[in-house]
């Protein structure tokens, strides 16, 4: 009699009156088959049983070795397929979403592993998925239950491309809705309030300023150092990231390879830089204050603005709202998006406009008046006409 191919099954009666199925899903190293079997109390109970392992193990390879549990296997994709090919940055933050997610399904058997497991663990994350709980809101919010979802949902892919599983649960589990809040700027008055503020406090003003008039990410702007400014063509290279973790220095590439960029500073920047040099003690353009030999904190800034925005009374931004405010200033006055999504160090236009740019009820009535200006020399007197129409 040959060898039964895979995924063939059959179904008996047990003594104990419980019925059986098995599939032979592969076979070992010698040639013994590698059988998986589930117990149903009716015969219709395991037929259904046998159609399902039949999906599950459909395409899937089985070859005598461990099988992977998810926590497993997410683990080899990020060291394995994920880790020799993005920044430490990144991977930190993959690190984060993968821990989370083994926490809860982490156990399971990876061609065990069912959309309701994964629905299970969006739902608590969303819950009570905080790490740390702040001001008693103990679960994550939307956008890091996706970042979540994302890493768990690639790993599962790479599963199907090695044969583990067949397909992919996570497409069918239901995410939070987005609740992103949309992103704020200063306004005028405010950043009038806030410069005159920081006038007084040369180790934060000047940082500060260089953020209004440039928009660089905190890693970067943390990053400067002194052979990055050309003081004859009046331009900043922007090379490097830096964080710390754990209290470690690291230095790494730029978010994007469009982050590595020149960008031509303003006049007003410039003098800032010649005049901050010429007092230059490190090889740091924002050393930090007890240690000059090392950059400045990243997080430092966030924490120190919101000190100052408390101060005056003026409404709460993150130093990445900086970003923001510099990029919607820009685009509001003019700047093409081409040449803003060069200065941002972003891939493309589109992306700078939908994610920085916000639209300001000048912009709204500047609008108004460019659609009322065409539409007046295209009609001409057929608008004024209009305009005494009872609608």
């Amino acid at each position: 009699m040959g060898k039964r191919f895979n995924g063939e099954g059959n179904v008996r009666k047990r003594k104990d009156g419980r019925w059986e199925c098995r599939i032979t899903v592969g076979y070992d190293e010698s040639g013994k088959p590698i059988v998986k079997n589930a117990l149903a109390k009716t015969y219709e109970g395991i037929l259904e049983k046998l159609e399902e392992l039949q999906k599950l193990y459909d395409g899937v390879v089985v070859d005598g070795e461990k099988e992977y549990t998810v926590g497993e296997w997410m683990n080899k994709w990020l060291e394995e397929y994920k880790k020799p090919f993005i920044r430490a940055n990144t991977y930190d933050g993959y690190r984060d979403y993968v821990d989370r997610a083994s926490k809860y399904i982490g156990y399971i058997r990876l061609t065990r592993l069912k959309t309701e497991h994964i629905q299970e663990m969006y739902n608590a994350l969303k819950e009570k998925g905080r790490i740390k709980a702040e001001k008693g809101n103990k679960g994550l919010s939307s956008a890091m239950v996706r970042k979540v979802h994302l890493v768990l949902y690639s790993s599962l892919e790479y599963a199907i491309r090695e044969k583990k599983i067949s397909t992919n649960p996570a497409l069918y589990a239901k995410l939070p809705r987005n609740d992103t809040k949309e992103r704020r700027v200063m306004q005028d008055e405010d950043m009038e309030k806030f410069m005159e503020a920081i006038e007084d406090m040369p180790y934060w003003r000047d940082v500060f300023y260089l953020e209004l008039m440039t928009g660089l990410r905190r890693g970067e702007i943390c990053g400067l150092m002194w052979s990055d400014f050309d003081e004859y063509d009046g331009t900043l290279q922007i090379q490097r990231s830096i964080s710390y973790r754990k209290g470690q220095l690291r230095i790494g590439e730029t978010k994007t390879d469009e982050g590595t960029r020149m960008i031509v500073l303003p006049d007003s920047a410039f003098d800032m830089l010649i005049e901050r040099k010429s007092n230059a003690v490190t090889k740091w353009i924002f050393p930090r204050q007890d240690n000059p030999m090392l950059p400045m904190y990243p997080n430092g800034l966030n924490q120190k603005l919101g000190k100052i925005l408390n101060k005056l009374d003026i409404p709460r931004i993150t130093f990445h709202e900086l970003r923001h405010t510099f990029a919607t200033y820009a685009a509001k006055n003019g700047v093409d998006p081409k040449t803003l999504a060069s200065i941002l160090g972003h891939t493309n236009a589109s992306f700078t406009l939908d994610t920085y740019t916000h639209v300001t009820g000048d912009m709204q009535r500047s609008a108004s008046g460019v659609v009322e200006r065409f539409m007046d020399d295209i009609l001409g007197d057929e608008l004024e006409d209009m305009g005494g129409m009872v609608l």
